[in-house]
């Protein structure tokens, strides 16, 4: 809650009264905050899960490419193939060659 601008003459009007101005300065105590980064990204995340919207960075492979990945890699083909064939970097195929088939 910051203050309007305020001329010196009702500036001085507030103090009159009583008001703090300590609150501008940034000493907030936590029932004084409106919720805060961190509040307002998990209620983002809560709603998007409540729509059914993925939350996060989409997956780089999807079911039926990790399935070829896994039939390329047991007939031998190497990473490097493999990770050429479905467009993603090596490091991404031996991620998901080291995942457990569920």
């Amino acid at each position: 809650m910051l203050l309007p601008n305020l001329s010196v003459t009702s500036t001085r009007q507030v103090l009159a009264e009583g008001f703090s101005l300590s609150v501008c300065s940034g000493a907030w105590s936590s029932s004084d905050r409106i919720a805060g980064p961190k509040e307002r990204r998990t209620a983002a995340r809560d709603a998007r899960r409540a729509r059914g919207q993925s939350i996060g960075r989409p997956k780089a492979l999807s079911d039926e490419k990790v399935a070829l990945a896994r039939r390329m890699h047991d007939s031998g083909e190497s990473a490097t193939t493999i990770a050429t064939t479905l467009g993603v970097s090596r490091a991404t195929v031996y991620r998901v060659l080291s995942e457990d088939v569920e």
